[in-house]
């Protein structure tokens, strides 16, 4: 499950200044770092970053989906219930899971398939717009690192944190929603919420790999300068 974060976003571009591509003109110790983030210096013009990612906007599918599933009417408990109950009939819990399958929430809805960064925003869309408090929350486990075409990729796990749905059987009314089934180890470090904008800033992260992977190193550029402009000096929301 990869959601490639911020280190990974300023390793990527150093990246692309070291000899990913080899027909740049050579650095010198005169460029500072904003000439670097602008991309003149490796590309020979200035590179915008990607337009931002609409990530949890609903499609008319999902619209009508909610539509015959979850009553606005009823409290939070059977809002979640009723949420939960119409994406597993779905078959979302039985996913086909892809690793470089990162998409928004109606790409994910629609195609029945992508990464956990993908089911994370579909749920993330569906309950907010019944009127739960749904939000991402980022699992840091132990560095777990892949070297894919000569970049090393961090990989991390994203899931949901509901607040405010008092089940029978939980003494809280905090409830984790994971389509992946991913376990924390009792080691690993408390999962920590993170933000929209920091959650779409590894959606363009992870875009900017695929660009890697296919060489496009432009493309790669744009969604990475993208998504370090996205993602705030701290995690936690």
């Amino acid at each position: 499950m990869n959601t490639h974060g911020r280190i990974f976003v300023l390793m990527a571009l150093a990246a692309l200044n070291l000899g990913c591509a080899n027909n740049f003109p050579p650095l010198t110790s005169s460029v500072q770092r904003l000439d670097l983030f602008d991309g003149a210096e490796i590309f020979g013009h200035t590179v915008e970053a990607a337009p931002v990612a609409d990530v949890l906007s609903l499609s008319p599918e999902m619209e009508a989906f909610l539509a015959v599933t979850v009553s606005r009417r009823d409290v939070e408990y059977a809002r979640f219930r009723k949420l939960m109950g119409g994406l597993v009939l779905g078959g979302f819990f039985a996913n086909n899971y892809q690793f470089d399958g990162t998409y928004s929430a109606a790409e994910t809805f629609a195609q029945r398939k992508g990464n956990c960064l993908g089911y994370t925003n579909i749920f993330i869309a569906l309950a907010r717009e019944v009127g739960l408090d749904a939000r991402c929350q980022l699992i840091e486990s132990h560095p777990v690192w892949n070297v894919e075409s000569g970049c090393l990729i961090k990989n991390n796990h994203i899931n949901v944190l509901v607040e405010g749905v008092r089940m029978p059987h939980l003494a809280n009314s905090e409830v984790i929603v994971d389509f992946n089934m991913v376990t924390p180890n009792a080691d690993d470090t408390r999962p920590k919420l993170v933000s929209d904008a920091y959650a779409t800033s590894l959606l363009h992260a992870n875009l900017g790999v695929s660009y890697l992977h296919e060489g496009k190193l432009e493309q790669a550029f744009a969604e990475l300068k993208r998504a370090a402009q996205l993602a705030p000096k701290k995690k936690t929301v």
